[in-house]
C-alpha cells in the first residue's frame, strides 16, 4: 500500500497552541486503490480498534473500542486535535455513542451468559444505568438527534434481531421491527423523523430500509441480491454512506454513498478487506469507518463535499 505523509489534518486546533506556535500533529495516511486520502485515526499492529458512529457531535473526540493478543480490552476517547487518548467508563469494552450535548455515553456492555444490555454513563459523575435490562441480547444503540429517544437491536421478543425505540423521559418502548429475519444498525435521519436500518432478506443478502417513525411506513432503499448494510445519513440529509460488498466475496464490503432513492453517487473505498460502520463527521469534513485491513482499525476520508473524497490528484 502507498503511503503519504499527511500534517495539519485536524480542524479547530485552539487559538493557544496556535499563538505558541506549537507543530501541528501529524498522522499517517494511506491511498486507498479508490484513489481516496485515507487517515489513520486508531491502526496500531497489536492491537484491534474499532468505533460505532462514536463521534462527539462538536468533533473534538472519537471513542474508540480495542482489544488486544492477551485479552486485554477497553474504550478511549481520543482527542482529535491533540491524539492523545483517556479511558472511558470502566465498564465500555466497545464503541460508545454520545449524546447530543455530549453529557451522555450509550452503548452495550456485557453480563451474564455473554448477552449484552443497554447502559447509559454520565460523563460528569461516572454514573452507569441500565436501559431495560433482559436476559435476551441488546446491543447497538444510538442517540436521537435531539437526545430524547434511543434506537437499538435485541432478540427480546420472538428471539429474531428487531430494531426498537426507547423514549428516555417516559420509558416508552416501541417495537419497531418484527419480521422474521434479521434487522440491525439502526440510524436516525437529522431531523430525528426517520431510521435507516438493514435487514437479513436470506444468508448473505442485506438490504437497507427507510422507515418514518410516525406512521411506521418502511420502503426498501437498495435491493440488490448482496450485502448492503450499516447505512448513516449525511448531516444534510440528503445521501446515506453504506456497506456494499457488490463486486467483492460476500461479507467484505466496501463504502459507497448513495442518495435516498438508492441510486450510488460515489465510491469511498475500493479494498479486499471488509470496511463497514462509516458515518460523516457533522460538519461533513469526514467520513469515519471501521476497517479489517491491517489487522482492524479506525480510519477516515476527508472530504472535498459530501459525495467526494480528497484524492492524491
Amino acid at each position: 500500500m502507498r503511503y503519504v505523509t499527511t500534517s495539519a489534518l485536524v480542524l479547530g486546533l485552539s487559538a493557544a497552541c496556535q499563538a505558541e506556535n506549537k507543530p501541528y500533529p501529524t498522522i499517517q495516511s494511506s491511498l486507498d486503490p479508490s484513489g481516496c486520502i485515507l487517515e489513520h485515526v486508531a491502526v496500531e499492529p497489536d492491537r484491534r480498534q474499532f468505533q460505532n458512529d462514536s463521534l462527539l457531535t462538536d468533533g473534538s473526540g472519537i471513542a474508540i473500542g480495542w482489544d488486544d493478543s492477551e485479552g486485554n480490552h477497553g474504550t478511549d476517547l481520543l482527542n482529535l486535535t491533540t491524539w492523545k487518548r483517556s479511558p472511558l467508563h470502566r465498564a465500555l469494552d466497545n464503541g460508545a455513542s454520545f449524546s447530543p450535548d455530549g453529557n451522555w455515553i450509550v452503548n452495550a456492555v456485557y453480563v451474564a451468559d455473554n448477552n449484552t444490555d443497554i447502559v447509559l454513563i454520565n460523563r460528569s459523575t461516572g454514573e452507569l444505568s441500565y436501559v431495560l435490562a433482559h436476559e435476551a441480547w441488546d446491543w447497538l444503540p444510538s442517540f436521537s438527534p435531539d437526545g430524547t429517544q434511543i434506537v437499538f437491536n435485541s432478540h427480546r421478543g420472538d428471539g429474531n434481531s428487531d430494531v426498537y425505540l426507547y423514549t428516555l423521559a417516559s420509558g416508552e418502548l416501541q417495537q419497531l421491527t418484527s419480521n422474521p429475519t434479521y434487522e440491525a444498525h439502526a440510524k436516525f435521519s437529522p431531523d430525528g423523523r426517520f431510521i435507516t436500518y438493514h435487514e437479513q432478506v436470506d444468508g448473505p443478502d442485506f438490504n437497507i430500509n427507510l422507515m418514518n417513525i410516525e406512521t411506521k411506513k418502511v420502503r426498501a432503499i437498495t435491493t440488490s441480491p448482496r450485502e448492503e448494510g450499516y447505512a448513516s445519513w449525511s448531516p444534510d440529509g440528503r445521501y446515506i454512506v453504506y456497506a456494499d460488498d457488490r463486486d467483492r466475496e460476500p461479507g467484505k464490503p466496501d463504502i459507497f454513498i448513495m442518495d435516498l432513492d438508492g441510486n450510488i453517487v460515489s465510491r469511498v473505498t475500493d479494498h479486499p478487506e471488509k470496511d463497514a460502520y462509516p458515518f460523516w463527521s457533522p460538519d461533513g469534513r469526514y467520513l469515519y469507518f471501521n476497517s479489517y485491513r491491517g489487522g482492524g482499525g479506525v480510519y477516515r476520508a476527508a472530504m472535498t463535499d459530501l459525495i467526494h473524497c480528497k484524492t492524491s490528484g
